[in-house]
């Protein structure tokens, strides 16, 4: 079965609880260059193997909106079920 992904603007989404999700998901946080701090929940994600952090280090208006539009991008192109 193919592995899903949820990719996650954590500057604009709210903490939820992850660990909800079906285990054949993989949570892909895009973490901003001015955030400090990550949710806990990433913890068990990341214990379990189901977590592939996106550290964003440019700066400026939407920078981390582009990053995930790119890795959506190249997702969707190397991810294409025949």
């Amino acid at each position: 079965m193919p592995q899903r992904r949820l990719l996650i603007d954590l500057e604009n989404v709210p903490t939820s609880d992850y660990n909800l999700l079906p285990e054949d998901f993989l949570v892909m946080p895009f973490i901003g260059s001015q955030q400090e701090s990550v949710p806990l929940a990433f913890i068990e994600l990341a214990r379990a193997g189901r977590l592939e952090e996106c550290k964003v280090t440019s700066t400026g208006k939407n920078a981390l909106d582009f990053h995930l539009a790119f890795y959506l991008g190249r997702l969707s192109c190397t991810d294409i079920r025949r």
